[in-house]
């Protein structure tokens, strides 16, 4: 067992930072406020952290292989160009409805949490909702896309579940290890096929694919509100944590993948 605090990334407290992901072509950590309805770009070699104010709440932002982002927002699907102009992929306002999490699968397509259900969008805006305990915000795939993992918050456990690449589709879920000791707030996969959790409760844990645990790292005093491999070699494990906290980054942790991009 590790025990750090964690290195301070940006010392820029968020109202509500989630959702980071790696932007390889700008070397940045992407990552939301979604208190505050901004979208950051934080680049470690200067330092220079970039606000874009959007227009409602949002969840996550991804990077796409168009160049850009892709937001979930509170009434739908955004699309950002690089130069930050904004236009709808797919609208669907609705009551009760709020962005809180995206995942890109190896097909580039793009999962994203609205309230209480999951929607699957492709490139070309058609959006099927997908029956899912998962947060969008707590999942991801094996390199060659024929597992999927899904952290389950309410049950405190990581689901395992075979991925078809071609229909994007999963079945077959069973838990990949034992309950976890606090709320998954965030999952990643790594280059060896390990699964990194990233629990609320001040903890981040690695469990081999058979369901072993064979690291857990203890970040004191922290609420985690999610994770991503990032820097140059990414081996560098960030994490977003709670109202009023810095973005953080566990350095040189493990060999990460690089972030799979939305094709929008």
């Amino acid at each position: 067992m590790l025990r750090a605090r964690g290195e301070v990334a940006l010392d820029d407290p968020a109202a509500a930072g989630v959702a980071p992901a790696w932007e390889q072509t700008t070397g940045s950590v992407v990552w939301v406020d979604t208190s505050a309805e901004s979208v950051h770009r934080f680049r470690p070699a200067d330092g220079h952290d970039h606000q874009v104010p959007v227009p409602q709440q949002v969840g996550a932002a991804r990077p796409r292989t168009n160049g850009g982002l892709v937001l979930n927002l509170r009434d739908g699907i955004g699309l950002s160009d690089p130069q930050g102009d904004l236009r709808w992929l797919v609208y669907w306002r609705r009551e009760r409805a709020w962005g809180h999490g995206a995942a890109v699968d190896p097909a580039g397509r793009l999962w994203a949490g609205s309230g209480d259900w999951l929607v699957r969008v492709d490139a070309g805006g058609r959006a099927v909702t997908v029956p899912s305990v998962a947060c969008a915000g707590r999942m991801d795939w094996t390199a060659e896309g024929t597992l999927t993992y899904q952290a389950d918050p309410a049950r405190r456990r990581i689901d395992v579940l075979d991925y078809d690449l071609t229909a994007g589709e999963a079945s077959g879920r069973r838990p990949l290890c034992d309950p976890l000791p606090s709320v998954p707030a965030g999952l990643c996969v790594d280059a060896e096929g390990g699964v990194w959790v990233a629990l609320a409760a001040g903890e981040v844990r690695r469990y081999a694919a058979d369901g072993r645990l064979d690291l857990v790292v203890e970040v004191p005093d922290t609420e985690i509100t999610g994770c991503c491999f990032g820097g140059e070699a990414l081996t560098d494990l960030y994490l977003t944590t709670a109202t009023g906290g810095p973005l953080l980054v566990l350095p040189d942790l493990a060999q990460g993948r690089p972030t799979t991009r939305f094709t929008g």
